[in-house]
């Protein structure tokens, strides 16, 4: 099995959604009971884990709340394989409930695209990069080593890296005769003021592995510091990121909000179900591996009367409505507890629509699940359901908006006294 039809069996998910797949591990190797043996019997624990093929080890893993999960790979003998298979918000969670100064081994270990979403999740809140946290990414990547914030140098937009470079530091590239006053260099030619604790040796780890490793990479960056219009710069590093999230199923918020509106039961749009789907003869997906917010729901019972590749498909389909919930409802996607409240929602959402639907249709609840889209379903549910509504912005946003409708900017001193190093 190559490595990417493995990871896409280790974990059912849409496009980065943080839940476990159809296929888990069995009960004597489930991460609750696997746990359990490490506190007492360490031993009998670590032959079982790594008798485990790496999908089910990753399972188990995930099976886990993210502070536990370094109990289990601390008994691992690759433990690298079960970080290559964590969906990205799931590998986000467990490097921040673990701490960065000991997780920073889980980024030398993952990949460009896990390092990236990561940062992209917990250092944006929604149009704003979150210059302190990427301070704390960056000295994870200093901990991982060299070659781990090398990467990521080159893995990252130009303009991400411009904006976080600026806030660390006053950059100029000047005379080599004349050094400014209060200035460090690492070349003789690029001379920075760090703007506070830390930011020098940011800076200087920064600078020296790229003059040593990619010169060119280091050019890059020092003329996008010193000659790019900063909104242009912020605009870009803002779309380059959007684009980045919508692959992970993350649409952009006014995409989002199609889940909050009305749809009439005879409105929802009848699709084409795969053939076979609900034979007889199917092999039932074990519910005690689905999230634990779709088990015991409507939508997991009629996941059961499905094919289990059309079962898989439709999950995935049902997760997307999270994620899109999620950003709609404007969750911190960083926090552990925001998508299983996504999730719950959906589900609550898609049950109601599927009782609906099912009753309006005169039509077993698994073949209108084959032949709806999940979304529409919420929609359908949302609209009879007041319990369902969007979720209100957070005060200060409103206070914002309001500013912005009367045609006031809010003092710059005002907001950026949270930001301050």
């Amino acid at each position: 099995m190559t490595e990417s039809v493995e990871r896409k069996a280790t974990v059912t998910r849409a496009h980065g959604s943080i839940h476990g797949t159809i296929d888990g591990a069995t009960d004597r190797a489930s991460g609750p009971e696997l746990l359990r043996l490490a506190e007492h019997e360490p031993s009998t624990a670590r032959s079982l884990l790594n008798a485990l093929s790496p999908t089910k080890r990753a399972v188990a893993c995930l099976q886990l709340r993210p502070h536990q999960r370094g109990v289990l790979m601390d008994l691992l003998e690759e433990p690298e394989e079960v970080v290559l298979r964590m969906p990205e918000v799931e590998l986000l969670q467990t490097i921040r409930a673990t701490g960065f100064e000991d997780a920073a081994w889980l980024l030398a270990h993952s990949t460009p695209e896990q390092r990236v979403a990561c940062i992209d999740i917990d250092c944006w809140s929604r149009s704003e990069l979150q210059l302190r946290k990427f301070r704390e990414w960056t000295d994870a990547l200093i901990l991982a080593g060299g070659d781990a914030l090398l990467r990521s140098l080159h893995e990252f937009d130009t303009e991400t890296w411009v904006l976080a470079l600026r806030d660390m530091a006053d950059i100029v590239v000047a005379d080599p005769m004349v050094e400014p006053y209060g200035h460090y260099t690492e070349d003789g030619v690029v001379f920075y003021r760090p703007r506070a604790v830390g930011d020098r040796e940011r800076i200087r780890h920064i600078f020296c592995v790229l003059i040593s490793e990619s010169p060119k990479r280091y050019w890059q960056l020092i003329h996008g510091v010193t000659y790019e219009d900063p909104y242009e710069t912020a605009d870009y590093a803002l779309r380059w990121r959007d684009g980045r999230m919508a692959d992970l199923g993350f649409p952009e918020r006014d995409q989002a909000m199609e889940a909050y509106r009305p749809l009439a039961v005879e409105q929802a749009q009848t699709l084409e179900v795969g053939a076979g789907a609900g034979r007889p003869d199917r092999v039932q997906p074990p519910l005690s591996s689905l999230p634990r917010a779709v088990r015991g729901s409507l939508v997991a019972r009629a996941l059961r009367e499905l094919e289990p590749e059309l079962a898989g498909d439709v999950l995935g389909n049902v997760l997307a409505v999270a994620n899109t919930i999620a950003i709609a409802d404007q969750l911190d996607l960083s926090a552990p507890e925001s998508l299983p409240k996504a999730l719950r929602k959906a589900i609550r959402g898609i049950d109601q629509g599927l009782r609906e639907l099912s009753t309006q249709r005169s039509e077993p609840t698994h073949r209108v699940l084959a032949s709806t889209r999940p979304l529409d379903l919420f929609r359908i549910g949302m609209t009879s359901d007041a319990g369902l509504a969007l979720e209100p912005a957070p005060e200060e946003d409103l206070y914002e908006e309001l500013l912005d409708l009367i045609g006031i900017q809010p003092d710059e001193d005002e907001l950026s006294a949270d930001d301050e190093h």
